[in-house]
């Protein structure tokens, strides 16, 4: 029995396909994401495998990814994820903004107090309170 273990294990592995790809040019953050990017591609096109790597070589043990993995291949679709990341992460930056300014024009100056409360009429300052309430349950759930 165990040989017949030892014997499929062995035959798995042997009829994995394998890319060496030369990564010493590459970034940490390329070299981290190979099997991400690698995966990707491979989705991309109908194979839905996660590769093994070991050392340089990507492995698919159903099909042969020599003509779907190459190095530009990967760099080029690591560089679309990374810039798809970074232009989501400016949006979030820049809505993270807006809600602080938005919140900072209805809060009333620290240093001043509440010198223009006492102009407001009562309809005016529940709106500002209204408005101030919801800031703070939107902090809240942001967790900010």
């Amino acid at each position: 029995m165990r040989i017949i273990i030892v014997w499929l294990l062995m035959m798995n592995s042997a009829w994995a396909s394998c890319v060496t790809l030369d990564t010493s040019a590459w970034t940490q953050d390329q070299r981290n994401a190979r099997v991400a990017v690698a995966y990707d591609l491979a989705f991309k096109s109908g194979v839905n495998e996660v590769p093994t790597v070991v050392g340089e070589e990507i492995c698919f043990p159903a099909f042969d990814p020599a003509a779907l993995i190459t190095e530009s291949s990967l760099l080029t679709r690591h560089a679309d994820l990374e810039a798809i990341r970074q232009a989501a992460a400016v949006a979030e930056a820049n809505r993270l903004a807006t809600l602080r300014t938005e919140q900072t024009t209805l809060e009333p100056d620290v240093d001043s107090g509440l010198s223009g409360w006492a102009g407001l009429t009562p309809a005016e300052k529940i709106e500002v309170l209204r408005k101030s309430m919801r800031l703070h349950r939107v902090e809240r759930l942001l967790g900010q």
